[in-house]
């Protein structure tokens, strides 16, 4: 129930969380890649309550279970999401970094909440490509989103796309003239490093595991509420 999500996400993840950054410098911020809230969109006030009281500035991305599933289309069904946490596509400067953040996730939940397709608007990506005009091609480029772009499909290194592959190529596109770039993911409850040849540079992704998995619910490791 939310009482006990609350008090596990307070008691194992924000403690450990507030004692890790505490001796880090100041130039330190965080970003959860998503399913904040596991389609408990009422739960996001108290998600950003909770988050303000660590040392660190957090960014949110949204996922596939910030949406709210009793709204059958993308633009409302993320409502509570920007009504808490801001918009769902943004860009910020953070010393000689621009970072980016994408929504990856277009929702329908006609039949489910299971019902959305990874894939980037146009919308995103025609305001992306303005956005990245002014800045400077040598800075470091960081894009989040909740779903991977890429991963390896195998032990052979095969690239395989977790996003749609036409929007995808348009985002390599878009970046292909910056020498730095890393994406950053969650979704796949798998870590990952993917590097794939984008024009005269390369595309690094990181694709990382949540905070808990499901494991603190499914005690797979025979030792309940630890949170791995």
């Amino acid at each position: 129930g939310n009482v006990q999500d609350i008090s596990d996400f307070s008691e194992f993840i924000l403690s450990d969380f507030s004692e890790f950054s505490q001796p880090i410098s100041e130039n330190t911020y965080g970003i959860s890649l998503g399913d904040i809230v596991w389609n408990k969109p009422e739960l996001f006030s108290t998600y950003k309550t909770l988050m303000g009281r660590t040392p660190v500035p957090s960014f949110s991305v949204i996922g596939n279970h910030d949406h709210n599933e009793s709204v059958k289309n993308d633009t409302e069904s993320d409502a509570d999401f920007r009504n808490v946490l801001g918009p769902t596509y943004y860009s910020v400067n953070i010393g000689d970094y621009h970072m980016v953040v994408l929504d990856d996730v277009l929702y329908s939940g006609e039949t489910g909440r299971n019902d959305y397709a990874n894939t980037i608007t146009q919308e995103q990506l025609d305001w992306l490509e303005k956005d990245l005009k002014t800045v400077n091609k040598k800075s470091p480029l960081v894009i989040c989103m909740h779903s991977p772009i890429h991963s390896y499909k195998n032990a052979s290194l095969e690239i395989t796309y977790g996003t749609d592959r036409e929007t995808s190529q348009r985002l390599e596109k878009i970046v292909a003239p910056f020498e730095k770039v890393h994406i950053l993911s969650g979704h796949t409850h798998k870590n990952g490093l993917t590097r794939v040849k984008n024009g005269n540079h390369e595309l690094i992704c990181h694709n990382l595991i949540s905070t808990c998995g499901s494991i603190w619910w499914n005690s797979s490791f025979g030792q309940p509420n630890l949170g791995h």
